[in-house]
């Protein structure tokens, strides 16, 4: 199989790691090829003595090695893969190697310290990433794309680091599913985060579209549902109680419309998610 077939990453300045992995896999592939860019395959001496005839016909010669023809050749495709792969400015670097072991280790001169940086981008994109107002989905396949991008250069992360990442970058509207996913005892897989992200994330929007959490309004229109708003005791028309114009409430809702009120102006977000999560039918 061509070289090309597998690496469909052309080499240039700022991709060393994806082509690098692509490359190991297909030399890991065929066999010994591997041992041409790695040092454990060393090359035969080139020629060897042949003596032939007896007594004093005995001719002794150099003649070129089987081996050595062998592991030449296996050398130069292994050199001509990476020529086939690499842009014209990386060719450029490269074209004077004798051996695939003498253009690999240019390569990895060339490109060590943009690798490592590359790394360090990539972790630091997990460690900032937050989800804000980005949908659970999305968020997820950002993050997944991350991860596997650190896989394919050589840095994989273990499922419960990549977990960690996604769970942090929630941000305080989760954090009853942070705590309830963080406490528990068995090992979560990536999958179970995705789906509990989706599931929660929907009965976020389902509680948002049945009560409205602010200021400046009624929490929700309850006329034509049977019985009045819960009043505070201090008239106005059975409006519920505001908490000094920058607090909420918080109604149970029945069938029958709205038969208790919370109001505080502190809880925070995810306090109050979760007293929904409570009161809720």
């Amino acid at each position: 199989m061509p070289v090309t077939s597998s690496v469909t990453v052309r080499l240039n300045h700022r991709n060393f790691m994806l082509w690098k992995a692509q490359m190991i896999t297909y030399l890991r592939s065929h066999p010994h090829l591997l041992g041409h860019i790695d040092g454990t395959v060393k090359a035969p001496a080139s020629t060897i003595k042949e003596v032939t005839g007896t007594g004093a016909n005995q001719v002794t010669a150099e003649i070129v090695n089987p081996e050595y023809a062998t592991w030449y050749v296996r050398d130069q495709t292994v050199l001509s893969g990476f020529f086939a792969t690499v842009t014209e400015e990386v060719l450029a670097s490269i074209m004077g190697a004798v051996t695939a072991r003498d253009a690999w280790l240019v390569l990895e001169s060339m490109f060590a310290s943009r690798s490592r940086a590359r790394i360090i981008q990539i972790r630091t994109q997990l460690t900032a990433a937050k989800k804000k107002g980005t949908p659970a989905a999305d968020y997820f396949r950002n993050m997944k794309q991350l991860a596997d991008t650190l896989a394919a250069i050589g840095q994989p992360l273990r499922d419960e680091e990549t977990i960690s990442y996604i769970l942090v970058g929630l941000g305080p509207d989760y954090d009853a599913l942070v705590t309830s996913l963080t406490t528990r005892n068995d090992d979560l897989t990536l999958d179970e985060v995705y789906a509990h992200l989706l599931a929660f994330e929907q009965r976020h929007e389902q509680h948002d579209a049945e009560i409205t959490l602010g200021t400046g309004g009624p929490s929700a229109n309850f006329s034509g549902r049977g019985g009045p708003r819960p009043n505070n005791g201090g008239g106005g028309g059975g409006n519920p109680p505001q908490g000094g114009g920058r607090g909420f409430s918080l109604y149970k809702l029945t069938r029958h419309g709205p038969v208790e009120s919370i109001a505080s102006s502190h809880l925070s977000l995810s306090h109050r998610f979760n007293l929904l999560n409570k009161l809720h039918y």
